[in-house]
C-alpha cells in the first residue's frame, strides 16, 4: 500500500458528489486570532492518541477531499496516518483549542519508524538514494487548521514550534512533508485552490527532497472513485 494512502476519506460517492465537492470549497467567514486570545495546545503520543482518532479522521476526511488530493478511501477504516501515530512511540499528535473548539491538528512520526520499515521500505530506500538519512528525519503526516483560521500566522507558528521541539527532543535534525503536485488539467481543479496545509504559505525555508509516484483512491470527474497515481514532492528542512 502506497504511503499516500494515509490520506484517507470515508465516503461512497456518486455523480451527485460533484456538487458536494464544489460546495466544499466555500470556507467559513475568515477569523483572525487576536494577541489576547487564549489558545490551549496539547500533545499526545501512543495510547493517548486513541481517544482523538475519530476527530483526527474527520479532519483528514474534510481537508484531503480537496484538490489536488481528491482523496476518497473506503468507508469505516482508520487511516494509516492515525494507526502509525497511535503505534509508534516516537510520534506526536498536536491539538490546539480556542474557546473549547479544536482549531488545529498536526501529527508527526520518525521517518524510519517500524511502520515505515514494514509498509514503505521502498520509500526509505528512495530517500537514501537521494542522499538523505531517514534516521535524521521527522515526517509530518498532516498539518491542518480549521477553515476559518487557515494559514493564521499565530496558530501555524505555535504548532510548528511544537513540531520543532518534538524533533529536537528525540534527537532528530530534519523535518519533511509531502505535497501532491496536482493535475493541472483536471476538471476538478478549482479556480482558487484551497491551501490545505501551511507549507510554502506561512512556513517557508524548505527545499525539495525528492519526487515519488503515489497512488490512492481518487475522486473522478464523473463522481466515481478510482485508484490514481499522483506525482508528489517531498520537501525537507534542516533544524
Amino acid at each position: 500500500m502506497e504511503l499516500a494512502r494515509t490520506l484517507y476519506l470515508s465516503a461512497a460517492l456518486s455523480c451527485a458528489a460533484l456538487s458536494i465537492f464544489d460546495s466544499a470549497w466555500t470556507e467559513s467567514k475568515r477569523a483572525i486570532l487576536q494577541s489576547d486570545d487564549i489558545l490551549e495546545i496539547s500533545t499526545y503520543s501512543t495510547d493517548q492518541v486513541v481517544p482523538w482518532v475519530p476527530l483526527l479522521q474527520e479532519w483528514e476526511e474534510r481537508e484531503f477531499f480537496h484538490y489536488p488530493y481528491l482523496w476518497v478511501p473506503p468507508k469505516g477504516e482508520i487511516s494509516d496516518n492515525n494507526v502509525m501515530l497511535a503505534r509508534e512511540k516516537n510520534a506526536q499528535v498536536i491539538i490546539v483549542q480556542h474557546n473549547g473548539q479544536v482549531i488545529g491538528i498536526a501529527g508527526a512520526i520518525v521517518f524510519d519508524s517500524e511502520e515505515m520499515h514494514s509498509n514503505h521500505r521502498w520509500l526509505l530506500e528512495k530517500t537514501i538514494a537521494h542522499g538523505f538519512d531517514p534516521a535524521h528525519i521527522v515526517y509530518v503526516n498532516y498539518f491542518l487548521t480549521a477553515p476559518q483560521f487557515r494559514n493564521d500566522a499565530r496558530l501555524v507558528s505555535l504548532m510548528y514550534n511544537k513540531l520543532v521541539d518534538f524533533t529536537h527532543c528525540i534527537g532528530r535534525t530534519q523535518i519533511c512533508y509531502l505535497e501532491d503536485l496536482g493535475n493541472l488539467d483536471s476538471p476538478l481543479k478549482p479556480e482558487h485552490p484551497v491551501a490545505i496545509e501551511p507549507w510554502g504559505h506561512v512556513i517557508k525555508g524548505f527545499r525539495s527532497m525528492m519526487y515519488a509516484d503515489l497512488t490512492w483512491p481518487t475522486l473522478q470527474p464523473n463522481g466515481s472513485v478510482a485508484d490514481q497515481v499522483h506525482v508528489s514532492e517531498f520537501f525537507i528542512q534542516d533544524l
